[in-house]
């Protein structure tokens, strides 16, 4: 069953507007199967068929002739020399939507762009399944612990995979291919152990010597691990929002997962049961989940939001702040299946120091129903992809 992307309508706005759409996400996120569904008059081109690198690589020249008209050219990292004729493609020929690009390591391709394609493409970034794209399909898992341990990979959903196997094999190919490519790590064992502990301390605040130390590397490497981590999708840093305060808070990012099926696989969580005995673990996890849909569900917007966290030196902390640059919303994530007044009490304090033009308030929690405590909207957590219909709407 084909899942519709909510994405479809941000790519069919920017078609209009530039001659080079680039898709941008993880592999296995659906980039291919989407470009051929919205493009089919469009030639497909995969350039991680060694036959089609090859071509485009020796001779460049007519490769670009026979696709003059326009084409998908998927995961074009591999063949970074096409920017610049592409560049000189549509600098002759400005036709909106002539190439689309796809990709799966977003540093390579950012900095092509910046250097060849300012100003001529419209990039598009693309995660996994929002959960209101698997409910929109019916393809939605109906317990918290479900939704946490399948993760949001379309082949788990599309074939009916098992998602223990497929993540532990997802992870090693990863491994593998794009990190090996990018980084050429001689101690595989090391950056397991790293990715391993990246997980354990999802959620968290981020101590990035201690975890070199873990690691037994230096923080340069560290940082360059993560930094990988990030351009291919896999994690992201939330960084603290300071402004405007004036006691000591917490100035260092947070680490998340864009997938949950990916960090249970890491920690060889493979059954709901082993989430319920592990209240903290599970706590973590369902923040990492709510936190991942949010930022899944931002992409389909047409204004662009940031996201921050909050925490000061005397434990208080608000699990996320939306700002959309001219009003801010501050969410509380909590796991219980029972919504609670004191839920709210960090959203209050933070409003009291905050001194800029701030909404309400949501609680995202685990239960089923639908409140409003005293102004702060409580959500459950089937509904997570309300919070910004609500933002949009005040």
């Amino acid at each position: 069953m084909f899942v519709t992307r909510k994405i479809e309508n941000i790519i069919r706005q920017e078609l209009k507007n530039h001659p080079i759409i680039s898709i941008i996400g993880a592999r296995q996120v659906g980039k291919t199967l989407l470009s051929q569904k919205l493009f089919p008059e469009k030639p497909y081109v995969n350039l991680e068929d060694t036959v089609k690198r090859s071509q485009a690589k020796e001779d460049i020249y007519s490769f670009m002739e026979f696709y003059k008209n326009g084409a998908v050219f998927d995961e074009i990292q591999n063949v970074p020399e096409l920017f610049s004729h592409l560049q000189v493609a549509v600098d002759n020929e400005t036709a909106p939507g002539r190439f689309i690009i796809t990709g799966s390591q977003n540093l390579l391709i950012s900095e092509k762009i910046s250097q060849s394609l300012a100003g001529r493409v419209g990039v598009i970034d693309m995660y996994p399944f929002s959960y209101s794209e698997l409910k929109n399909a019916k393809l939605n898992r109906k317990t918290r612990e479900s939704a946490i341990l399948y993760g949001s990979y379309p082949p788990v959903y599309d074939r009916k995979l098992n998602p223990v196997s497929w993540y532990k094999n997802y992870i090693r190919t990863y491994i593998q291919k794009d990190i090996n490519q990018i980084l050429k790590i001689r101690n595989s064992g090391k950056f397991i152990r790293f990715i391993k502990l990246c997980a354990l301390n999802a959620g968290q605040i981020f101590n990035i010597a201690r975890l070199a130390s873990c690691c037994d590397v230096d923080i340069k490497t560290i940082n360059s691990w993560l930094s990988i981590l990030e351009q291919t999708y896999i994690i992201f840093l939330l960084q603290p929002y300071y402004r405007n305060f004036s006691k000591r808070l917490v100035k260092s990012p947070k680490l998340y997962f864009y997938d949950t099926g990916i960090i249970c696989s890491l920690l060889g969580i493979k059954t709901e049961k082993q989430l319920q005995d592990d209240r903290g673990l599970y706590g973590f996890l369902f923040e990492n989940w709510s936190i991942s849909e949010l930022i899944k569900n931002s992409a389909i917007k047409t204004e662009e939001s940031s996201f921050y966290y909050w925490r000061d030196s005397n434990g208080h902390e608000i699990d996320l702040i939306i700002d959309s640059g001219f009003k801010m919303l501050p969410v509380e994530i909590k796991l219980s299946a029972t919504p609670r007044t004191d839920f709210a009490g960090n959203i209050v304090k933070w409003k009291e120091l905050c001194g800029v033009k701030v909404e309400e308030g949501v609680v995202i929690y685990g239960g089923t129903e639908k409140w409003s405590i005293k102004g702060v909207e409580y959500l459950p957590w089937s509904s997570v992809d309300e919070v910004f219909l609500n933002f949009r709407n005040r």
